[in-house]
């Protein structure tokens, strides 16, 4: 190997662990806009990185490199675990018929970052045309499962950003929308990812749920502008149904109030009509 790329490459290395958050938790500084400390190429990758499936013929790992000459090249993509077996389909059938059809060696990796925020990395190693078509069949594969005009990003580079914002418990459920439905328009629209945490809430965040979003830069900040924008609408709309119900309620205490001045008006009356009734008697 180039004696000078794994220079570089150990220089790197060093770098991302410098910036790595010693708090594995995604929820974190959710005040922060933060690159995550993933690397862009293999031999970054920390040293507990596990091969979960590689499906092709075995090429040198270790020799293929972004520098290695045009005919055999190397690209890694980020995708959501929650497509991992969408990817390799019944028995694997999906994942080795990706493989043959573009002849480009698929490998899934996973390592202590990619566990934390729930994602898993694409490696595909084959000439230029091998890989455009085998990246081109997973897109199609992830996407498939999503109806239109809402489908999200498939796959992203691995190195992108994060940025947590909370929410209150209260309006997760109406955030998530129908099926999902305004989360999907949210994500397709800002070309980002958006998960509501699973984890359960802590002392200082008992009513709050953690919204993580993945993304390119400005991808991610038109997330948070627009999560920022539904969180207000939906609070404007809460406060003024409130208000609604506060003015109905004290409509009808003042509606029973006039109800109940009637009634004892009407009371009083019949009791005078019985007394100059009594007295014309008299």
């Amino acid at each position: 190997m180039d004696e000078d790329f794994v220079r570089d490459s150990r220089k790197g290395k060093a770098k991302l662990e410098e910036e790595e958050d010693p708090d594995p938790n995604p929820n974190q500084n959710p005040d922060s806009l933060l690159p995550l400390p993933i690397p862009k190429s293999y031999c970054n990758l920390g040293e507990d990185v596990v091969y979960l499936k590689i499906v092709g013929p075995q090429r040198n790992y270790e020799e293929v490199t972004t520098d290695t000459p045009e005919e055999v090249q190397k690209i890694q993509f980020r995708f959501r675990y929650k497509e991992f077996n969408r990817i390799l389909g019944i028995d694997d059938a999906r994942i080795i018929n990706i493989q043959s059809v573009s002849g480009a060696t698929i490998g899934i990796l996973s390592d202590t970052a990619s566990k934390i925020h729930r994602h898993l990395y694409l490696e595909l190693l084959g000439t230029a045309d091998e890989i455009k078509i085998a990246e081109l069949l997973i897109t199609d594969v992830i996407t498939e499962g999503y109806e239109k005009p809402f489908v999200p990003r498939a796959l992203m580079p691995t190195h992108i950003c994060h940025h947590a914002t909370p929410i209150l418990f209260t309006q997760v459920i109406p955030f998530l929308g129908f099926s999902d439905s305004n989360l999907l328009k949210m994500e397709s629209k800002s070309n980002t990812w958006i998960e509501v945490d699973t984890y359960p809430p802590d002392e200082v965040r008992i009513m709050e749920r953690m919204v993580n979003i993945y993304g390119q830069g400005l991808d991610v900040t038109k997330a948070i502008m627009m999560i920022d924008s539904w969180v207000s609408e939906f609070e404007t709309k809460f406060r003024m149904k409130s208000e609604m119900v506060i003015e109905e309620v004290e409509s009808d205490e003042e509606s029973d109030e006039k109800q109940n001045d009637v009634e004892e008006d009407d009371y009083g009356m019949k009791e005078g009509d019985d007394e100059v009734g009594n007295e014309a008697e008299g």
